[in-house]
């Protein structure tokens, strides 16, 4: 598919969700939108990690395919979503700083793809095509 300027972008997998977990809205709303420009049928959004455990559970029940998560939550989250088999082969997209990103690892979790904030729409896309490549999420 021919994307801007006339490059080819890999599809999203039809039917894939993504999950977004940020505290500011403005920025959840800006992620949500550019996850379904990049082809994404869905976006479930989250204020804050219990909400999107919550609706990562709820999910699963429904049958719904989360292809990915972009989140600021911190690592907390991600090591939670990691250690509940149901969600430990979903790829992460990590928001932050340089020092929450260098700083807050303190064993190794795998698949995560870390984007500095403030996020530039390029960077984020590429990211969240790594991740999905990463997983074989994508077509």
């Amino acid at each position: 598919m021919a994307g801007r300027y006339g490059v080819m972008q890999k599809q999203i997998r039809p039917n894939l969700t993504a999950l977004v977990v940020y505290n500011k809205p403005s920025i959840c709303w800006y992620l949500a939108r550019r996850l379904k420009e990049m082809g994404f049928d869905s976006v479930i959004e989250a204020k804050d990690s219990e909400t999107a455990m919550s609706r990562l559970r709820f999910a699963t029940l429904k049958g719904i395919d989360v292809g990915v998560i972009v989140s600021d939550a911190g690592v907390e989250f991600i090591k939670s979503v990691r250690d509940y088999p149901a969600f430990n082969r979903i790829p992460i997209v990590l928001l932050g700083n340089f020092s929450e990103l260098n700083a807050k690892f303190d064993r190794d979790i795998e698949d995560i793809i870390c984007v500095l904030n403030p996020v530039n729409s390029d960077d984020f896309k590429d990211k969240v095509q790594e991740a999905l490549s990463k997983s074989n999420s994508s077509v």
